[in-house]
Protein backbone atom coordinates (compact mmCIF):
# COMPACT_ATOMS: atom_id res chain seq x y z
CA UNK A 1 0.00 0.00 0.00
CA UNK A 2 1.37 3.38 -1.00
CA UNK A 3 1.16 6.45 1.15
CA UNK A 4 -0.20 9.44 -0.66
CA UNK A 5 1.22 12.89 -0.14
CA UNK A 6 -1.31 15.60 0.59
CA UNK A 7 -1.25 18.84 -1.36
CA UNK A 8 -3.04 21.95 -0.10
CA UNK A 9 -5.53 23.19 -2.67
CA UNK A 10 -7.72 26.30 -2.43
CA UNK A 11 -7.75 27.18 1.23
CA UNK A 12 -8.25 24.47 3.81
CA UNK A 13 -9.17 21.59 1.45
CA UNK A 14 -6.53 18.95 0.81
CA UNK A 15 -6.27 16.32 -1.91
CA UNK A 16 -3.83 13.53 -2.64
CA UNK A 17 -1.05 14.50 -4.98
CA UNK A 18 -0.44 12.21 -7.97
CA UNK A 19 3.26 13.08 -7.80
CA UNK A 20 3.76 11.03 -4.63
CA UNK A 21 2.62 7.79 -6.32
CA UNK A 22 5.08 5.83 -8.39
CA UNK A 23 4.72 5.97 -12.17
CA UNK A 24 3.59 2.34 -12.51
CA UNK A 25 0.60 2.88 -10.21
CA UNK A 26 -0.24 6.28 -11.69
CA UNK A 27 -0.63 4.93 -15.22
CA UNK A 28 -1.81 1.42 -14.42
CA UNK A 29 -4.91 0.61 -16.56
CA UNK A 30 -6.78 -0.67 -13.50
CA UNK A 31 -6.25 2.71 -11.83
CA UNK A 32 -7.62 4.35 -14.98
CA UNK A 33 -10.94 2.53 -14.89
CA UNK A 34 -9.99 -0.18 -17.36
CA UNK A 35 -9.05 2.32 -20.05
CA UNK A 36 -6.70 0.52 -22.41
CA UNK A 37 -3.64 2.50 -23.38
CA UNK A 38 -3.78 3.34 -27.07
CA UNK A 39 -7.58 3.01 -27.32
CA UNK A 40 -10.07 5.82 -27.21
CA UNK A 41 -13.41 5.54 -25.47
CA UNK A 42 -15.04 5.47 -28.91
CA UNK A 43 -12.93 2.46 -29.92
CA UNK A 44 -13.86 0.60 -26.74
CA UNK A 45 -17.51 1.48 -27.36
CA UNK A 46 -17.26 0.03 -30.90
CA UNK A 47 -15.76 -3.18 -29.47
CA UNK A 48 -18.61 -3.35 -26.95
CA UNK A 49 -21.25 -3.04 -29.69
CA UNK A 50 -19.52 -5.73 -31.77
CA UNK A 51 -19.21 -8.07 -28.77
CA UNK A 52 -22.93 -7.73 -28.00
CA UNK A 53 -23.86 -8.45 -31.64
CA UNK A 54 -21.57 -11.51 -31.68
CA UNK A 55 -23.10 -12.82 -28.46
CA UNK A 56 -26.65 -12.36 -29.74
CA UNK A 57 -25.82 -14.18 -32.99
CA UNK A 58 -24.36 -17.08 -30.99
CA UNK A 59 -27.57 -17.29 -28.93
CA UNK A 60 -29.51 -17.62 -32.20
CA UNK A 61 -27.19 -20.40 -33.38
CA UNK A 62 -27.51 -22.18 -30.02
CA UNK A 63 -31.29 -22.40 -30.45
CA UNK A 64 -30.73 -24.34 -33.71
CA UNK A 65 -28.37 -27.03 -32.36
CA UNK A 66 -30.10 -30.27 -33.37
CA UNK A 67 -29.25 -32.34 -30.30
CA UNK A 68 -31.33 -31.27 -27.30
CA UNK A 69 -28.80 -32.28 -24.61
CA UNK A 70 -25.90 -30.59 -26.45
CA UNK A 71 -28.05 -27.48 -26.86
CA UNK A 72 -28.92 -27.51 -23.15
CA UNK A 73 -25.24 -27.94 -22.22
CA UNK A 74 -24.34 -24.75 -24.12
CA UNK A 75 -27.29 -22.92 -22.53
CA UNK A 76 -26.14 -23.99 -19.06
CA UNK A 77 -22.45 -23.24 -19.65
CA UNK A 78 -23.07 -19.66 -20.76
CA UNK A 79 -26.01 -18.93 -18.45
CA UNK A 80 -28.48 -18.24 -21.23
CA UNK A 81 -31.34 -18.89 -18.84
CA UNK A 82 -29.62 -17.30 -15.80
CA UNK A 83 -29.42 -13.55 -16.39
CA UNK A 84 -28.63 -12.91 -12.71
CA UNK A 85 -25.60 -15.24 -12.50
CA UNK A 86 -22.57 -12.90 -12.37
CA UNK A 87 -20.19 -15.68 -13.37
CA UNK A 88 -21.91 -16.42 -16.69
CA UNK A 89 -21.76 -14.89 -20.15
CA UNK A 90 -25.36 -13.61 -20.34
CA UNK A 91 -24.84 -11.46 -17.25
CA UNK A 92 -21.68 -9.96 -18.78
CA UNK A 93 -23.47 -9.33 -22.08
CA UNK A 94 -26.23 -7.45 -20.26
CA UNK A 95 -23.70 -5.50 -18.18
CA UNK A 96 -21.85 -4.40 -21.34
CA UNK A 97 -25.19 -3.47 -22.93
CA UNK A 98 -25.95 -1.36 -19.85
CA UNK A 99 -22.68 0.56 -20.32
CA UNK A 100 -23.43 1.03 -24.04
CA UNK A 101 -26.86 2.37 -23.11
CA UNK A 102 -25.23 4.79 -20.69
CA UNK A 103 -22.91 6.09 -23.44
CA UNK A 104 -25.84 6.45 -25.85
CA UNK A 105 -28.00 8.29 -23.30
CA UNK A 106 -25.98 11.44 -24.02
CA UNK A 107 -26.11 13.62 -27.13
CA UNK A 108 -23.54 13.33 -28.57
CA UNK A 109 -22.61 9.91 -27.15
CA UNK A 110 -20.33 10.20 -24.09
CA UNK A 111 -17.43 7.90 -24.98
CA UNK A 112 -15.45 9.24 -22.01
CA UNK A 113 -17.47 6.86 -19.84
CA UNK A 114 -15.18 4.08 -21.09
CA UNK A 115 -12.09 6.10 -20.28
CA UNK A 116 -13.05 6.82 -16.66
CA UNK A 117 -14.66 3.49 -15.77
CA UNK A 118 -13.72 2.04 -12.36
CA UNK A 119 -14.72 -0.86 -10.14
CA UNK A 120 -16.76 -3.75 -11.57
CA UNK A 121 -17.39 -1.86 -14.83
CA UNK A 122 -13.69 -1.94 -15.74
CA UNK A 123 -12.72 -4.61 -18.25
CA UNK A 124 -16.26 -5.77 -19.04
CA UNK A 125 -15.71 -5.60 -22.80
CA UNK A 126 -12.58 -7.76 -22.48
CA UNK A 127 -14.52 -10.29 -20.39
CA UNK A 128 -17.41 -10.47 -22.88
CA UNK A 129 -14.98 -10.92 -25.78
CA UNK A 130 -13.32 -13.81 -23.89
CA UNK A 131 -16.73 -15.42 -23.24
CA UNK A 132 -17.59 -15.00 -26.93
CA UNK A 133 -14.44 -16.85 -28.05
CA UNK A 134 -15.30 -19.88 -25.89
CA UNK A 135 -19.02 -19.63 -26.72
CA UNK A 136 -18.31 -19.60 -30.49
CA UNK A 137 -16.02 -22.61 -30.18
CA UNK A 138 -18.59 -24.65 -28.21
CA UNK A 139 -21.44 -23.75 -30.58
CA UNK A 140 -19.37 -24.70 -33.64
CA UNK A 141 -18.37 -28.03 -32.06
CA UNK A 142 -22.03 -28.83 -31.30
CA UNK A 143 -23.11 -27.83 -34.83
CA UNK A 144 -20.37 -29.94 -36.43
CA UNK A 145 -21.15 -32.93 -34.21
CA UNK A 146 -24.97 -32.90 -34.21
CA UNK A 147 -26.02 -30.60 -37.06
CA UNK A 148 -28.60 -27.85 -36.95
CA UNK A 149 -32.37 -27.88 -36.99
CA UNK A 150 -33.96 -27.15 -40.37
CA UNK A 151 -35.62 -23.81 -40.91
CA UNK A 152 -39.40 -23.96 -40.38
CA UNK A 153 -41.43 -24.14 -43.59
CA UNK A 154 -44.53 -22.00 -43.95
CA UNK A 155 -47.32 -23.78 -45.85
CA UNK A 156 -49.98 -21.52 -47.26
CA UNK A 157 -53.38 -22.99 -48.08
CA UNK A 158 -56.43 -21.35 -49.61
CA UNK A 159 -59.48 -22.02 -47.47
CA UNK A 160 -63.04 -21.28 -48.70
CA UNK A 161 -65.60 -20.73 -45.98
CA UNK A 162 -69.08 -22.13 -46.74
CA UNK A 163 -71.82 -19.54 -47.15
CA UNK A 164 -69.60 -16.69 -48.28
CA UNK A 165 -70.29 -15.51 -51.82
CA UNK A 166 -67.40 -15.69 -54.21
CA UNK A 167 -66.09 -12.36 -55.35
CA UNK A 168 -67.61 -11.50 -58.74
CA UNK A 169 -66.02 -9.44 -61.47
CA UNK A 170 -69.30 -9.18 -63.43
CA UNK A 171 -71.34 -5.96 -63.17
CA UNK A 172 -74.68 -6.30 -61.36
CA UNK A 173 -76.87 -5.45 -64.42
CA UNK A 174 -75.58 -8.33 -66.62
CA UNK A 175 -77.63 -11.11 -64.98
CA UNK A 176 -81.10 -9.45 -65.22
CA UNK A 177 -80.49 -8.46 -68.85
CA UNK A 178 -79.39 -12.00 -69.65
CA UNK A 179 -82.58 -13.44 -68.12
CA UNK A 180 -84.78 -11.09 -70.21
CA UNK A 181 -82.90 -11.99 -73.42
CA UNK A 182 -83.27 -15.74 -72.74
CA UNK A 183 -86.96 -15.27 -71.91
CA UNK A 184 -87.62 -13.39 -75.18
CA UNK A 185 -85.81 -16.08 -77.13
CA UNK A 186 -87.93 -18.86 -75.59
CA UNK A 187 -91.13 -16.90 -76.23
CA UNK A 188 -90.16 -16.43 -79.87
CA UNK A 189 -89.46 -20.14 -80.20
CA UNK A 190 -93.01 -20.99 -79.08
CA UNK A 191 -94.56 -18.56 -81.45
CA UNK A 192 -95.73 -16.00 -78.93
CA UNK A 193 -94.74 -13.27 -81.37
CA UNK A 194 -96.31 -14.93 -84.46
CA UNK A 195 -98.18 -12.86 -87.04
CA UNK A 196 -101.95 -13.10 -87.20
Amino acid sequence: MHQLGIAAIAGNRTRPSMFTMNAVDTFNPSMMGGYSMGQTGQQIYARAKAAIATFDALVGRTAKIANKSARQQVIDTYGLSESGNKDKALYMRNAVAGNVGEVESYTPPNYLIYETRKGPDAGRVDKLEAFNRNFASDVKTAEDTYGILPEPVVIEKLVMVAGEPAASTMPGWVLPVGVVVVGVGIAAAFGVFSKK
